[in-house]
């Protein structure tokens, strides 16, 4: 039924005019800053004038709302629920070079919770309504459900989209009631990256007091962190910007409950989890004495357990044992040219043995082997790239010489440990992690970007930020596209892989493009590699750019076919 047939239905119960009726359905769409349309905007003014249009429902053009929780990627969908946080509209860069906003805000009803992006000037000054705000109910109609950065279900809400504040027509059971209590906590260890927020409670172990640094477009920015104690494990909260400010007057030590956190990746390691600070963020101090959490906290704290243990359980703890082995101080290269030193020390007990790594300040040349410690704060996980059981001494760890002597038998064979990943299909790929894949190079190369490089981080050199620069070299990077039946993926190799993979220098490389030679070169080296098969190991990661994930390489090998079946028969004549 189109409008004006809705029109004819409300003038019988209203004794309005057409006129009038056309009237406040403009001014409802000026109230909602042009939000709906008409027909939607006639839905809220016969409810207003007492007429009910249920029966009408497809002729004020709304979807029937879905539930949160049963959404899935790449679809339309029309959801109500309630707002439980809201963001502040943020502006970026187009590729013509225009300004775009968007909004993010977190929205949820009795299935489950989502977060939510509105783009578009349009849509993001919705913010500046009344009743845009946590706890109001906001319905979405023709959002677009999608996967985010870290896999999570978002709505983004663009120019075919609308909401609609105090929307008419809702079913009540699938609004969540609102929260008058404590808010809901989760455990450290429960924590996922598809979580829009997480609210936490622990014991603030160390304070990271609010430091600048320059942005990458010259501007200055602010951070600052700390670290919590949960009754299993540790996470580090980090506050950007203006929210250093809501760590003003906390203290080590302090039992507190922090809200509205959103779950990001670690930036040096992607299967550990961080939290980030929002708009809406509090630091709440509890009484510790009243809390049977905080009690179990010390208790972890102060308790030791075999290695065993936290091999069987993982999470965080304390142990004690015996150093066998120190290994030869390695030094890591951060993105941003930093160098941080690494120590990786073998250490066992009667149960069993493990490799601690110290990290940074953490390194200490005292220790000794034979030497029996006290390793308070470790973190204790599968290592993606070694595929080994590893713990970690975190930044808040602390290590102590004891006077006793521990019985081991037992030992970790760091020679024995090859670097292995996890075996996967491209179609497989939905996270950063270290993984192999046997795949076939199915594009030629069109081109090799070389550039000059600080031999020390490998930036190029203007963008080099190492406090005394190494040599300028030539550097390569190379991009390969894979196919493995199950999906294609984008490929790259960097610097020595790089050579190693055309068997050619970059130097040289450098010399075929300035005599103008590059193009039979490549020719020649698609010729060689274009069908051929590898087994590749690297380190997938999402790109902005492109929307999907893409790998680094780190290592590969070349698959001989006719040396993979001289070893099948081997096998299969020893059967």
């Amino acid at each position: 039924m189109d409008l004006a047939e809705t029109i004819q239905k409300i003038i019988p119960q209203t004794k309005l005019t057409p006129s009038q009726i056309k009237e406040k359905i403009d001014e409802q769409i000026k109230e909602l800053s042009g939000l709906i349309d008409e027909e939607g905007a006639i839905v809220i003014v016969a409810k207003n004038l007492g007429v009910d249009l249920k029966e009408h429902q497809e002729a004020a053009n709304l979807d029937v709302d879905q539930k949160i929780g049963e959404l899935a990627p790449n679809k339309n969908t029309s959801v109500v629920g309630r707002i439980v946080s809201t963001g502040s509209v943020r502006t970026f860069n187009k590729k013509d070079g225009s300004e775009g906003t968007f909004l993010p805000f977190v929205l949820e009803d009795t299935s489950g919770m989502i977060r939510c992006v509105a783009w578009g000037s349009v849509n993001t000054q919705i913010s500046n309504e009344q009743g845009f705000t946590k706890g109001e109910i906001l319905r979405i109609v023709h959002g677009f459900v999608k996967q985010g950065k870290t896999n999570a279900l978002e709505i983004h809400i663009g120019a075919k989209s609308r909401m609609q504040l105090q929307p008419d027509n809702i079913d009540i059971k699938m609004i969540p009631t609102q929260a008058t209590g404590s808010p809901k906590i989760t455990p450290i260890k429960d924590i996922t990256i598809s979580m829009p927020f997480v609210n936490i409670e622990g014991i603030i172990s160390r304070v990271f007091e609010p430091k600048s640094f320059n942005r990458k477009d010259g501007t200055q920015g602010n951070r600052a962190s700390l670290s919590l104690r949960g009754e299993n494990d540790i996470v580090f909260v980090t506050f950007w910007g203006e929210h250093c400010a809501i760590m003003k007057g906390i203290q080590e030590n302090q039992f507190v409950q922090i809200t509205y956190l959103t779950p990001k990746p670690n930036y040096r390691d992607n299967s550990k989890i961080d939290l980030t600070a929002t708009t809406n963020t509090e630091i709440i101090p509890l009484n510790a004495s009243d809390s049977k959490i905080a009690l179990q906290i010390e208790k972890v704290a102060s308790e030791t357990h075999p290695i065993q243990h936290f091999l069987e359980k993982g999470e965080f703890g304390n142990i004690e044992g015996k150093i066998q082995e120190i290994e030869d101080l390695l030094t890591i290269k951060t993105k941003d040219g930093r160098e941080i030193p690494l120590m990786k020390i073998i250490v066992a007990d009667e149960s069993t043995a493990i490799r601690i790594n110290l990290w940074g300040d953490k390194v200490d040349p005292q220790l000794k082997v034979n030497g029996v410690y006290r390793f308070n704060e470790v973190t204790f996980k599968i290592n993606n790239y070694s595929n080994q059981n590893e713990g970690t001494l975190t930044r808040t760890g602390t290590i102590t010489q004891l006077t006793k002597d521990i019985e081991t038998t037992h030992t970790v064979d760091v020679k024995s440990q090859s670097l292995t990943s996890k075996e996967m299909r491209i179609e497989e790929i939905n996270q950063a992690e270290f993984c192999s894949i046997r795949a076939t190079i199915i594009k030629d190369i069109s081109q090799i970007t070389t550039y000059r490089a600080c031999s020390k981080c490998n930036k190029k050199v203007d963008n080099c930020t190492c406090d005394s620069p190494g040599d300028s070299v030539n550097r390569m990077i190379l991009n390969v596209t894979l196919d493995d039946e199950t999906g294609i993926l984008r490929a790259t190799l960097m610097g020595e892989r790089a050579e190693k993979f055309l068997n050619t220098p970059t130097d040289r490389v450098v010399e075929l493009k300035d005599a103008g030679e590059i193009d039979q070169f490549l020719k020649r080296k698609n010729m060689e590699l274009v069908g051929r098969e590898f087994q590749f190991k690297g380190k997938t990661k999402y790109s902005d750019y492109s929307s999907r994930y893409e790998m680094i390489i780190r290592d590969y090998e070349d698959l001989d076919p006719k040396e993979e079946i001289r070893q099948i028969l081997e096998h299969l004549d020893n059967q």
